[in-house]
């Protein structure tokens, strides 16, 4: 079963959405490679809403995760011009395996293309040791480009995904 979830942007969250998405859990070794909610936080109140959006991830059972997105020169110094980029698309623990990760990729994608519609792809990058996370991005079309790289944390893998090849 499809989960249906809404993308809800940081700015039109409540108090109390707030306080939601910050008592989310997440594994230490996500916090490490994406960055803590109170960073992702931190980011979209400090950053022109023209190169970055985050969104609380809203489903049946209420707020279940965040993502962001990012353009030049707010994404990594390795983005193209031309993109978009995906950064801490996060389920908290204890509302994964739901279907909710694939969800949110979807509507993020789809955010991305509409919010941006000058750029013609959306990029991420995934550590290597997130193998549940590179197989829904795989599963989902996304493409490898290159080869995996020395990240921040260690070895990622970058993927890619051209807008006018979506469906």
């Amino acid at each position: 079963m499809k989960e249906t979830i809404a993308l809800i942007e940081w700015r039109n969250l409540s108090a109390a959405d707030i306080t939601t998405l910050l008592a989310l859990t997440f594994t230490e070794s996500e916090i490490e490679f994406a960055g803590s909610m109170r960073h992702a936080m931190v980011l979209c109140r400090t950053v022109s809403r023209r190169r970055l959006r985050g969104y609380g991830i809203r489903s049946d059972e209420g707020l279940v995760g965040f993502v962001c997105l990012k353009r030049p020169p707010a994404s990594p110094i390795w983005t193209p011009a031309d993109a978009v980029t995906l950064h801490g698309l996060k389920i908290g623990t204890e509302f994964r395996g739901r279907g909710y990760g694939g969800a949110a990729l979807d509507a993020a994608f789809h955010e991305a293309r509409s919010a941006w519609p000058a750029a013609r792809r959306l990029l991420l990058s995934v550590d290597e040791d997130n193998s549940n996370a590179h197989r829904l991005y795989l599963s989902y079309g996304m493409q490898p480009v290159g080869v995996p790289v020395r990240g921040r944390v260690g070895m990622e893998h970058r993927l890619q995904m051209l807008f006018d090849t979506a469906d």
